[in-house]
């Protein structure tokens, strides 16, 4: 599927259309599972989480905007942005990654089965947003550069957590605010002098 159709919440019926090989490469995983699963009569459960955030993550790092932007914060640099402000993607905490996960274990498929379940929050927000909301929690704007002059068009990417709460009884519990909030108070208890 084209996962970039603005305002189209996936879910794990629709067909995939890898974009790239790390794509390419989950997917394979995937269909090896379920093969293993069905020829070695073994318990599979597949969960494709969204965008996961919570912790804290290497300034250095390309990738994970929550964190990254935390980190940055952290030592005063700016935030280098190579994606559309724009840009819509679906954030999960941890917390929940984790709820789901243990759920998951508790509850296994029958022999021979593999299932599949997305892990989201079913919201989507936009790189502007999230920015901004880190800004309004931590009440310190963070420094932002642009590098590329033409950034990339905006994508878009929500999924539907609506089968594993329909076979699990799961749903997110904890919205962005309070998930980017956490992160905050626990920053602040590890560095007081901020």
């Amino acid at each position: 599927y084209d996962a970039n159709i603005k305002g189209v919440v996936r879910n794990e019926e629709d067909i995939p259309q890898p974009r790239s090989s790390y794509a390419t490469h989950k997917l394979a995983i995937e269909h090896y599972l379920r093969q293993f699963c069905e020829s070695y009569e073994i318990r599979g459960t597949i969960l494709r989480i969204s965008n996961p955030y919570g912790t804290l993550l290497s300034a250095r790092r390309a990738q994970g905007l929550i964190g990254v932007a935390f980190a940055k914060l952290i030592v005063g640099e700016e935030l280098a942005i190579f994606d559309s402000l724009e840009s819509t993607r679906d954030y999960i905490h941890l917390d929940d990654i984790v709820s789901a996960f243990k759920l998951a274990i508790e509850n296994p498929p029958s022999i021979g089965k593999c299932r599949l379940f997305n892990l989201s929050s079913g919201h989507g927000f936009t790189n502007s947003e999230v920015l901004d909301l880190i800004d309004k929690i931590t009440g310190i704007p963070l420094k932002r550069s642009y590098p590329s002059h033409a950034l990339p068009n905006p994508t878009w990417s929500v999924l539907s957590y609506a089968k594993i709460q329909h076979a699990l009884g799961w749903h997110p519990t904890i919205s962005l605010s309070e998930g980017l909030q956490k992160i905050w108070e626990a920053i602040l208890k590890t560095y007081p002098s901020f």
